[in-house]
């Protein structure tokens, strides 16, 4: 066989073709298989447990930039596969926008049902405070000052209320699990890669020890924010 513009195998020594992928002589792959310039080998070591399914679904995505793939352990675990996976401010963050959206969304809900509540009281009020006061100055009359029929009927009358907002913040809730199942392979794809690029000196030690400092920095202060939001609906 003539060889042109040839190169040794790692293994034997023999001289093979330059796009062969595999030995003549011994039969073994000529070059480490890799994925975006990343060798596979080295992917394995740093994904470590279940690191052929991340490596397959890798190899099958290796020209996108971006992809959607269901991970149904970070749907089903969340926060705790990244951690898991070491992604701790991906982590953080999903549940930092997860409570942000759920308490937001009680919070309006629990808003709209007191103004209800508030005007349900009103009506009551004015009907009933003849017969519940013998006083000539009107009394504020309470929840449990009502006869029992229309305290029931105050709750049945609010009910339809609180449902909608909860079946809105478990439906919101669900929504976000799911797209995050969807991205987080590919989440996760891009720690990877930029790790590896850390270690093997692909970026200056002081843009690493930056990057390193800033994610923390960054989760605390998207923590600290979130919480504020919160209280604001809540408080």
């Amino acid at each position: 066989m003539e060889i042109t513009k040839g190169k040794k195998c790692i293994h034997c020594g023999a001289v093979c073709e330059q796009e062969q992928p595999f030995c003549h002589a011994c039969g073994k792959r000529i070059q480490q298989e890799t994925i975006n310039d990343y060798g596979v080998e080295q992917l394995k070591y740093f994904i470590g447990p279940k690191s052929e399914r991340y490596i397959k679904i890798f190899k099958k995505n290796r020209n996108k930039k971006f992809f959607l793939h269901m991970n149904w352990a970070a749907f089903f675990f969340n926060i705790y596969w990244a951690f898991y996976r070491k992604m701790y401010a991906v982590g953080i963050s999903f549940v930092l926008i997860l409570m942000l959206v759920v308490y937001s969304i009680i919070g309006i809900g629990a808003g709209t049902v007191k103004e209800d509540y508030e005007s349900m009281m009103s009506e009551i009020t004015a009907t009933y405070e003849a017969e519940l006061s013998e006083e000539s100055e009107a009394l504020e009359i309470m929840f449990e000052d009502l006869p029992q029929e229309v305290q029931l009927s105050v709750l049945a009358n609010l009910l339809p209320t609180c449902t909608v907002y909860i079946i809105i913040a478990s439906v919101l809730s669900g929504a976000m699990q799911i797209g995050f199942a969807l991205v987080a392979d590919q989440l996760y794809r891009n720690y990877v890669f930029k790790r590896i690029n850390y270690a093997d000196g692909g970026v200056s030690v002081g843009a690493t020890i930056a990057a390193l400092l800033l994610e923390p920095v960054v989760v605390w202060i998207a923590a600290i924010v979130a919480m504020n939001l919160i209280s604001v609906f809540l408080f």
